[in-house]
């Protein structure tokens, strides 16, 4: 016989639970804390709502105090996955809490696809202490000292894990985004003229497969919300800026530090691995501005 199958007077909290979620999911009908809690009849319902319950629920803005079985009751939907949710400590999608950060700096490297194997395990070795040491002992140590300022009776070891905690904090990875583009490899021709380039066995326009390096860093303290905040109310309100911190100095003192160590740590490495390119590009977005900078090989002018 299946647990669920059985006499109600017999079945445990959890199957209980189950049978109401099971019966209620997919309902266009919500409930109140107080009948789902007369169904179940249960000594420990607090404990089981907060922890078990609550977060399978999603609330009914439309009445207030009422909730509906949530898209996640999905992942539970069978009576062995849902003892298992309520005997462990599982984590669901209603234990997020929402941090909103107003400003951000973000670069996106733009280069041939053919580099990317390569790419990838030069910038991956930039997310171990041994390595970021070695490039730490190549800054100039005045200039290190003086982005870091050492505090005072501060051993050296502190200070070195001090400033590895920030790394730490603010460069935490990449993505890599794969495009096709079709460019122009000669100059501006005419049919006439492109007849006579391709007739000589060189090429008019390419197809060329390209890799977008993306990293993105946040600044400055985020609004937190304990709950993802769905209401419409927040969009009607102007957009939260820290205003207060911007432009202080302490803002950017943090800006200044991002893209030194950006440019010393992955500008550096990016330049050194990708081989022959005639150009690299890369735009570096803030809230203020944006700016493109392009490596051109110097070989080739």
């Amino acid at each position: 016989m299946n647990k669920i199958e059985k006499n109600t007077e017999e079945l445990q909290t959890y199957e209980k639970v189950f049978a109401f979620f099971t019966e209620n999911y997919l309902s266009k009908n919500s409930f109140t804390k107080e009948e789902f809690e007369k169904q179940i009849n249960d000594p420990n319902f607090e404990t089981y709502w907060s922890k078990k319950i609550r977060t399978l629920l999603e609330e009914d803005f439309n009445n207030k105090g009422h909730f509906f079985i949530a898209p996640v009751f999905k992942r539970y939907n069978q009576i062995e996955k849902f003892e298992r949710h309520f005997s462990q400590s599982t984590k669901v999608s209603g234990n997020y809490k929402e941090l909103i950060y107003s400003e951000l700096i973000i670069y996106e490297f733009f280069m041939p696809l053919n580099n990317e194997t390569a790419l990838k395990s030069a910038l991956d070795d930039l997310f171990y202490k041994d390595t970021i040491k070695l490039k730490f002992q190549r800054i100039e140590k005045n200039t290190l000292n003086e982005i870091f300022p050492k505090n005072k009776d501060e051993s050296e070891e502190s200070y070195i894990k001090r400033y590895f905690d920030w790394i730490s904090e603010t460069f935490g990875g990449y993505s890599i985004q794969q495009i096709s583009g079709r460019f122009r490899v000669d100059d501006l021709s005419s049919f006439e003229e492109v007849s006579k380039i391709l007739a000589s066995g060189r090429e008019y326009l390419i197809n060329e497969s390209t890799a977008i390096v993306r990293f993105i860093f946040k600044l400055g303290k985020p609004t937190i919300n304990e709950e993802v905040n769905y209401d419409w109310e927040q969009f009607k309100k102007p957009q939260q800026r820290l205003d207060s911190y911007i432009y202080t100095n302490k803002f950017n003192e943090e800006l200044k530090k991002i893209r030194f160590f950006f440019k010393n740590l992955f500008v550096q490495t990016i330049l050194n691995i990708i081989d022959g390119e005639d150009e690299i590009w890369m735009i570096e977005r803030t809230n203020q501005n944006s700016q493109l900078y392009i490596w051109k090989n110097q070989m080739l002018d």
